[in-house]
């Protein structure tokens, strides 16, 4: 009976952790693990879906609900039990058996059913489940931090759950009225409220101090978490190592850059030099001002340290004195972020053809080079003419920095009827919007009166104003560790 169970629940975790989209590191992240109860054929299957990146969020997760689906119930139990599964209520292990019986749904389906079940569950029993990672790229987590269910009076609490279920707001909307709740509160019930997992073993000085920047109202959400994760890197390392500073919100923080420096760098920079990168990447910032303070930390290392830094995985499969200029480029800190990725760009693209294909191609992208697409998006060639097609592929194959490619390609763009630039494809990660939010986007990326950057910015503005559930629906932004990486084309 617990087995079936076990594989009932196990259908929820298993098809979101092998579905899941990834984007950060270097190049396609490992396959899923704990999969060894599956057959080689079904493994090997995963890994060839998992890695394909010419294949988007959607199709996926369909291409993986299929292997599944294909697998008999004897393989499928022998699903290993969830963590927290075994500490779950009989009746609740009952509910999730109950789906596992209906041999009638798909693997999609009850995947769907139990996740249904999850979220009707109460806040104590959610608690024992693993969520962390599957919120979405953009994810905002789906009710009050454990513990506050006690401390708090029960209009408070049931104010925060509805805030935190409200799938019409947007994550700002979300904190500003989280806030609002909280302000309301008299002192010595905030003063209740739980801290953090993993506070309670910090020293009490440190405990105090923690709760009083978690409790300071009188600045906004985000800033009393920058304060907090500020703090946390003054305590000694022994307790630094007790928390984890709060992520940014999203695997990715925000647009879609990665949470930390590269690991490899551990080993190879002083410890304060990695310290600092370390607070840099948990900078509520932008990439550009990221690139810019990392550039600073790295800049001022001695030159024995910057000939040990590695080179980003994509480029260790070149041969050796191709990986030599690449190193003399990237670790050239006299230039700036963009000036030295163009210039590897240039120098990549003078390599032999053989040469550059030992580059991985970026995922979620079509046709592209070792630094960006090596042509304008393919399903625009049905939809223009055939003389505007020829130049932006003249555009592509010419030798120039992305900021002079987007500039000639807008020219040609911007000559063209409105009836045309509306039959244009989306990005694909874009298409899973809905068709008003899409034409909103389209809207933007079609004024040509603005630059292509300000385009970008103030799509991915627009983006961040929309309710979480439309949000889920794009797959997170891949960028490289070290900011390189080409755009996705035109529009992207």
């Amino acid at each position: 009976m617990q087995g079936k169970a076990v594989l009932a629940f196990g259908l929820f975790v298993v098809g979101v952790a092998v579905a899941k989209p990834h984007g950060f590191g270097w190049g396609p992240p490992p396959p899923p693990p704990n999969f060894d109860w599956l057959p080689a054929e079904a493994q090997q299957k995963l890994k060839a879906i998992h890695e394909d990146h010419s294949l988007g969020w959607t199709e996926k997760k369909e291409m993986i609900d299929a292997v599944f689906d294909s697998l008999p119930q004897s393989v499928l139990s022998k699903m290993p039990p969830p963590p927290g599964f075994d500490r779950l209520p009989k009746e609740t292990q009952d509910r999730f058996n109950a789906v596992h019986n209906n041999d009638t749904l798909t693997w999609a389906q009850r995947r769907e059913k139990i996740h249904e079940i999850i979220e009707s569950l109460p806040e104590e029993q959610r608690r024992l489940l693993p969520h962390g990672p599957h919120f979405g790229p953009r994810g905002f987590p789906p009710h009050p931090p454990p513990g506050f269910k006690e401390a708090l009076p029960t209009e408070a609490f049931e104010k925060l759950v509805a805030i935190h279920g409200n799938k019409d707001l947007s994550e700002s909307q979300k904190k500003q009225q989280i806030d609002d709740v909280m302000k309301a509160l008299p002192k010595d019930v905030i003063a209740k409220l739980p801290l953090p997992p993993k506070f309670n073993e910090l020293p009490a000085e440190a405990q105090e101090k923690a709760r009083s920047i978690l409790n300071d109202f009188s600045v906004d959400f985000d800033t009393r978490h920058k304060n907090l994760r500020e703090f946390i890197r003054t305590l000694p390392e022994d307790q630094q190592k007790l928390v984890r500073p709060p992520r940014p919100w999203g695997p990715h923080g925000p647009h879609g850059f990665p949470n930390h420096p590269p690991p490899d760098f551990k080993g190879v920079l002083p410890t304060e030099a990695f310290q600092k990168l370390e607070a840099i990447f948990a900078e509520n910032i932008s990439h550009e001002e990221k690139m810019k303070k990392m550039d600073a930390v790295l800049g001022a290392q001695s030159q024995e340290v910057i000939d040990k830094l590695p080179i980003p995985p994509p480029f260790r499969n070149l041969p050796a004195d191709a990986q030599a200029k690449v190193k003399a480029i990237f670790h050239n800190f006299q230039l700036s972020h963009e000036e030295r990725r163009e210039q590897v760009r240039k120098f990549l693209d003078s390599l032999p053809e053989e040469v550059r294909k030992l580059v991985p191609r970026p995922p979620f992208g079509g046709p592209h080079g070792p630094m960006g697409p090596r042509g304008p998006p393919p399903d625009w060639k049905d939809v223009l003419p055939a003389d505007v097609w020829e130049k932006l592929e003249a555009i592509h194959a010419k030798q120039l920095s992305r900021e002079e490619r987007h500039k000639e390609t807008d020219a040609v763009l911007k000559a063209l009827p409105k009836e045309t630039l509306e039959k244009l494809p989306l990005p694909p990660h874009l298409r899973g919007l809905p068709a008003d939010v899409q034409a909103k986007i389209r809207t933007i990326m079609g004024n040509f009166e603005v630059g292509f950057e300000d385009r970008k910015e103030e799509v991915r503005k627009y983006i961040d104003t929309l309710p979480e559930e439309v949000r889920k629906t794009i797959p997170p932004k891949p960028h490289f560790r070290h900011g390189f990486g080409g755009p996705r084309g035109p529009w992207h």
